[in-house]
This record gives structure tokens, C-alpha cells and sequence, in this order.
């Protein structure tokens, strides 16, 4: 299973997962990118690992709760491998959204060929 395959299916419960951009009519819905990829611990001249950085991104209507489904997806996150995210929580104005930004990383192994 590919990470955004993995993503779509640990947080499925929070509303629609798409990668980049939702253009759909949900008022809560998920993206989520893949900002960098870097090779880890290296042998024979090449990485055994990637480390795959991730962000998601939640939007929901800007008066309801998110304390609760904010640490939902970080433990969700956490238990599906990726490392605890920072969370960065942001007022879209314009869409009237609030915006919840979380930034983890995943290890993947790089299978012999």
C-alpha cells in the first residue's frame, strides 16, 4: 500500500481524503500532500529507507469543535507508523474554515531489486 493509500484509509472517518485539493460540497473534508522525500540510512552508495514528509490538511466550519479530532488524527497517524505530527491551526477567513495542518513523516523501505 502506497502512503496516500494509507492515508486515505486510516482517516477515511474524519469526512472525504483526497490528495491536493477537494472540490466537492462537504463542509468537513481532508487533503493532504507530499511536500519532500529524502533517502535514509544509506549502504553501498544508496538509501535503504525514504523518509516520506506528509502534510494533512483538515477544514471544518470555523465554529465547530476540533480540539477532540485534532488528537483523533494524531493518534490515528501515530498508530498507522507515521511519526506524532506538528499540528499548525489557522482561521481561513475567506472560506470561513478553520484549517488544521498536520506535519509527519513516514520510514518506507526500499525493496531490493
Amino acid at each position: 500500500m502506497n502512503v496516500g493509500e494509507l492515508i486515505r484509509e486510516v482517516l477515511s472517518g474524519h469526512g472525504p481524503v483526497y490528495p491536493d485539493f477537494y472540490g466537492g460540497e462537504e463542509q468537513k473534508y481532508l487533503t493532504f500532500n507530499f511536500p519532500d522525500e529524502v533517502g535514509a540510512l544509506f549502504g553501498d552508495n544508496r538509501p535503504c529507507f525514504t523518509l516520506v514528509y506528509v502534510q494533512v490538511h483538515l477544514y471544518l466550519p470555523d465554529k465547530e469543535p476540533y480540539q477532540e479530532e485534532k488528537m483523533q488524527i494524531c493518534k490515528e497517524l501515530k498508530a498507522a507508523g507515521f511519526c506524532w505530527p506538528e499540528v499548525t491551526i489557522l482561521h481561513e477567513r475567506d472560506i470561513e474554515k478553520r484549517h488544521l495542518i498536520f506535519e509527519t513523516k513516514i520510514k518506507r523501505r526500499i525493496e531490493e531489486e
